[in-house]
């Protein structure tokens, strides 16, 4: 997985507020500690503040975030589109005058708060994402923005080659997606898709 961006600002808010619980907790680690210090071993020692807030952040990062309750409190905005999704992929055909390619395809999104990835197979080639953006403080017009690399596969075709694209896709619901895509310098080629989600 990658690194992607948002327009949304609970990161901030969401890092302070860990911040100051790893404070108050790393202080009630040390009262216990210091309290019972006759029956506790010289050795031992209350985490440190910066271990504490690892520990949270790495909790809310991959786990925390997709409690429904912190959803409909409103603290994590970023929509959570982990799982198997069907596609059906039209490819515009000579320079886009009308004429399509349909092809079926899978796309697996594996996620967490900070980190995506997006990964389409078809039966000739597997385009993996290298780089991506959403944005979700618009209800209206929820966003996912990625580029990808497009590796060919061993039944493709000697046209295809590896190449470059960026996708961009409007999140309709947590169920269904649909967006257009475009590809880089030596390829050429644009379409659009539609997904659905599998599991």
């Amino acid at each position: 997985m990658h690194p992607f961006s948002t327009d949304s600002e609970e990161r901030t808010r969401v890092t302070f507020v860990l911040a100051l619980a790893s404070i108050g907790l790393s202080v009630g680690l040390n009262a216990s500690i210091e309290a019972v210090a006759t029956h506790v071993p010289a050795w031992v020692h209350a985490p440190s503040t910066m271990a504490v807030f690892g520990v949270l952040f790495a909790l809310f990062d991959h786990h925390a975030w997709r409690w429904s309750w912190v959803r409909r409190c409103g603290i994590v905005k970023v929509c959570d589109l982990t799982g198997e999704w069907e596609a059906h992929v039209k490819r515009a055909l000579n320079g886009g005058d009308g004429a399509e390619e349909e092809l079926p395809a899978t796309v697996t999104i594996a996620q967490s708060w900070r980190s995506i990835s997006v990964v389409l197979t078809t039966a000739t080639s597997r385009s993996v994402s290298i780089s991506a953006s959403m944005l979700v403080m618009d209800p209206a017009n929820r966003t996912l923005s990625y580029e990808y690399t497009n590796e060919p596969g061993p039944h493709a075709p000697a046209t295809l080659h590896k190449h470059r694209g960026t996708a961009v896709v409007q999140i309709k619901a947590d169920v269904e997606m649909e967006g257009q895509y475009y590809t880089g310098r030596g390829r050429g080629t644009f379409g659009s898709f539609k997904l659905g989600k599998r599991r």
